[in-house]
Order: structure tokens, then sequence, then C-alpha cells
């Protein structure tokens, strides 16, 4: 108690109610109580801070052909989240746009299996592209969903 300098004792003791001092709010959790929707602006700032892989942009830009600008791009990679809800269609489309889907292809590269032939028609190499626009499976609902299925294990 002698180390305690006479100056801040003494004002302690004039003190007759301690001020309460609250915790310290960032900024963002200040805006979040005062919105009504709260996830909708954890979703702007993902937005804002979000970065496209350059590899998967020259990739796509190889398999369809066509330049994409960076505006499209931003709204490509932002429709998992904005489409639906369900948690298995989120994945399913982060997947597909991240290109990460298991294909007869890339199994046959990482030499899991023994051809990279389509696991439906066996005529053709399963490709996403392939399996998702051309494969006669995809022209009916039922089709797809065994498509989906699949490829989403």
């Amino acid at each position: 108690m002698t180390a305690i300098p006479k100056s801040w004792k003494k004002k302690v003791a004039e003190r007759s109610e301690p001020k309460m001092i609250g915790p310290i709010k960032p900024s963002i959790l200040e805006t979040l109580t005062k919105a009504k929707k709260g996830c909708s602006i954890f979703l702007k700032l993902f937005e804002s801070k979000i970065e496209y892989n350059k590899k998967k942009k020259v990739k796509w830009k190889m398999d369809i052909g066509q330049e994409i600008n960076d505006e499209t791009w931003k709204k490509i990679f932002m429709i998992p989240w904005k489409c639906t809800a369900e948690t298995k269609f989120i994945e399913f489309q982060y997947k597909m746009v991240n290109r990460i889907l298991t294909t007869q292809t890339v199994l046959f590269k990482i030499k899991i299996k023994e051809n990279n032939l389509c696991s439906f028609c066996e005529q053709v190499p399963e490709t996403l592209e392939f399996v998702l626009l051309l494969s006669y499976l995809t022209k009916t609902v039922d089709g797809f969903k065994r498509v989906v299925t699949n490829i989403a294990r």
C-alpha cells in the first residue's frame, strides 16, 4: 500500500460512487445491434472482401472459350449463398463454381479410376461440362437428380 502515491489515494477517496465503464464494442457490433437484419451486414462485408482465384478463372475461360469480366465473376462466386438456404445445394453450387466436383476424369487423373469415361453412358470422357450440360441424363429432372447425387458424393 505504501507504493501507491498519495495523490492516487486521494482521488480514489474523493469518488463517492465509482463510474462503471462498459466493455468496448467494435464498430461492427455497434452496427449489428442497430440493424434489424444482422446476416445481411455480414454478407455485404464478406462480398466486399472476396477475392477470386485466377487459376479458376483461367480454367473456366479455357473450358467455355470465353472471357468473363470481374463484375460477372463476383456475381458467379456469390451464387451459392444467394440462391438457396438449403445446405446441400449451397455445397453443390460452391463445388461446381470452384470446379472441385469429382468426376470420372478427375478420379482418372489421380489414379483412383481405371478410365475417364462417363459413369452413365460409358462412351465419352466424364467432364463437369458434359455431365451437367450435355449428358442425356440431364435432359430430365430424375436424370439430373441422379447425376447430381452421383457427383456430390
